[in-house]
């Protein structure tokens, strides 16, 4: 059976939330809202309770988040109001939740009765995760805990990836509320929860007793879009939608159909193009990346002086979360006193459209084994990964900036690290001035930037002679791939 999804693609600024939360305003019927962060959680409610009150009308809105001051844990208590909603005579509420929260919890529980309930999500969540394990001591424990089945090509070949599930005793672990490992293995667990499909290198399951370089496991999880069949409608809320890995992953799916629904009103036409009150500014001929950040020449402490000394005005900021422990030290370079730290995920949020600089120094480029995966399995190119996991991101940055208000004209700085950010990004807000700001900062070699740029006419012959061919082989080839795997479809491949 098909699963019709719903999506708006509007550009940002252009209201897509507002025009869904007046109808939720207006409209009875009980409404579950996803969205990324706590703090658009607060702001949805807020402009809820103004419409509601602008309409006259009455709804129980309810936002449970981990900041909601529950002694049961978030799901829990989602599980236990949702109930309660259930148990009522109530027919028009609301309940806004995480994307965490959605992705995490089984929907088609009877109590939950998600046919009756309207799914907005707003923004794309994230659907795919990946993660490296060593497991250089606990090799044999891990072996106890996941099985694998080869994932084969599209003629039914072994690949160098597998399949991952859980052994009887990894899911005795999964299902334990309380013991102790299965807390300490806990990332692994969720990779492999039941509504998620998950790959690894095979290399893993030949490592030897002396082998302990084979004892690393490279794990992509992909989250199903079965888990959101029961509900009675579901509607995504994002611009670039079609450039985000959730579509990308699902839209070549045989079950999964979207549906693009623009805005029902006609968007606000700017004062001034969006294009031409924009100026992009680029440090490095060196693509952002964490080999490229720890360079001798420290290029990161080297901008983030030259910001420090050069913004005279309020700006945000975004640098990587120094989550690896080499980059910790360099999350904190930029202590210029105008500056805002924010997330590089901060996609929905209107608290900085009054700014009129902003300065991204991340890098959010995946692995060489995330590359190969997604491509192999899916059919997902460099490019088209890049867009979805980098690209995309830095454009819902930019667009937190005053270039979201359409009756503004002011002009707007974006700095960005490396010459390929500002590439993309001048593509996707039409700007046409784009500076190089020069700090001596040098390309690791020459060949490395000739072989990102997009203009160079070097390489291979085109395969195909136009997009429209290139793009039929492509759905075949993910077709094939599905048949080889029952990619998506766990029902199918038992």
């Amino acid at each position: 059976m098909t699963m019709p999804f719903l999506y708006s693609d509007d550009p940002p600024g252009a209201g897509k939330s507002d025009e869904i939360l007046g109808d939720i305003a207006a409209i009875p019927g009980l409404y579950l809202i996803a969205v990324p962060t706590t703090d658009l959680m607060g702001q949805h409610e807020a402009r809820l309770r103004s419409k509601l009150a602008s309409a006259g009308m009455r709804c129980p809105i309810t936002s449970l988040s981990h900041l909601s001051g529950h002694a049961m844990t978030v799901n829990a208590a989602i599980h236990a109001h949702i109930a309660t909603v259930m148990a009522s005579p109530t027919h028009h509420a609301v309940v806004l939740i995480s994307h965490q929260s959605l992705m995490t919890m089984n929907w088609a529980r009877p109590e939950f009765q998600a046919h009756r309930w309207h799914l907005i999500v707003d923004e794309a969540p994230e659907a795919w995760s990946f993660a490296t394990m060593f497991f250089e001591v606990s090799y044999d424990e891990a072996l106890r805990v996941i099985a694998h089945e080869p994932l084969l090509d599209g003629q039914g070949g072994e690949t160098q990836w597998a399949k991952l599930g859980l052994t009887p005793y990894g899911r005795k672990l999964a299902q334990s509320g309380q013991d102790y490992i299965a807390d300490a293995i806990a990332p692994l667990l969720d990779l492999l929860a039941d509504n998620r499909l998950a790959l690894c290198n095979i290399s893993f399951f030949g490592a030897g007793q002396e082998d302990k370089k084979k004892r690393v496991l490279h794990i992509g999880s992909v989250l199903q879009p079965e888990m959101l069949a029961p509900f009675g409608a579901t509607r995504f809320l994002a611009a670039g939608f079609r450039h985000s890995l959730i579509f990308k992953l699902w839209s070549n799916l045989p079950e999964v159909e979207f549906i693009r629904q623009p805005l029902k009103s006609l968007p606000i036409s700017p004062s001034m193009p969006v294009g031409q009150r924009v100026r992009i500014h680029w440090f490095s001929p060196r693509a952002a990346s964490k080999n490229a950040f720890e360079g001798k020449d420290e290029p990161l402490k080297v901008v983030a002086e030259r910001l420090n000394k050069e913004i005279s005005r309020p700006f945000y900021f975004a640098v990587n979360n120094g989550d690896k422990r080499s980059l910790k030290k360099y999350t904190n370079l930029i202590t210029n006193i105008f500056g805002k730290r924010i997330s590089t995920k901060c996609q929905g949020s209107n608290e900085e459209r009054d700014y009129t600089a902003a300065a991204w120094l991340a890098g959010l480029k995946a692995s060489p084994h995330e590359y190969t995966l997604l491509n192999l399995v899916y059919g997902i190119s460099r490019d088209e990964l890049d867009r979805a996991r980098e690209y995309e991101a830095l454009f819902q940055f930019a667009t937190r900036s005053n270039v979201r208000v359409s009756t503004s004209t002011a002009i707007v700085d974006i700095y960005v690290f490396d010459q390929f950010q500002a590439k993309a990004l001048a593509g996707m807000l039409g700007a046409e001035d784009v500076r190089h700001i020069d700090l001596g900062i040098s390309p690791k070699s020459p060949k490395e930037v000739t072989a990102r740029d997009s203009d160079s006419k070097g390489g291979r012959p085109k395969k195909y002679a136009t997009k429209e061919e290139a793009k039929a082989a492509k759905k075949k080839q993910n077709a094939d791939r599905y048949q080889a795997n029952k990619v998506g479809n766990p029902a199918k491949a038992a």
